[in-house]
């Protein structure tokens, strides 16, 4: 699987929930692991009780991220130094 850009991680971040599609791309991983971290993510939720109205195979983009340990800030800074370069 390969990188994602900045700009395609923004793009993928503006949806509210994540299917295992956008978990592939944000993770860089395959479709196996994608549908595992959506069960962990799931499971999770359930596990601190969080109420959340899930669609069916959706988890909520917020736990993607922090589930990866994506920090929105930072990819806000290098998105406005890239685009200062061109």
């Amino acid at each position: 699987m390969d990188n994602v850009t900045v700009a395609e991680l923004q793009e993928l971040i503006k949806f509210y929930f994540a299917g295992t599609k956008e978990i592939r791309k944000i993770g860089c991983v395959g479709e196996n692991r994608a549908l595992e971290i959506k069960r962990l993510i799931r499971e999770k939720i359930i596990k601190e009780g969080k109420k959340y109205i899930m669609p069916q195979n959706m988890v909520p983009m917020c736990e993607v991220l922090d589930f990866f340990g994506i920090d929105i800030e930072y990819l806000t800074k290098i998105s406005s130094i890239t685009e200062r370069k061109k």
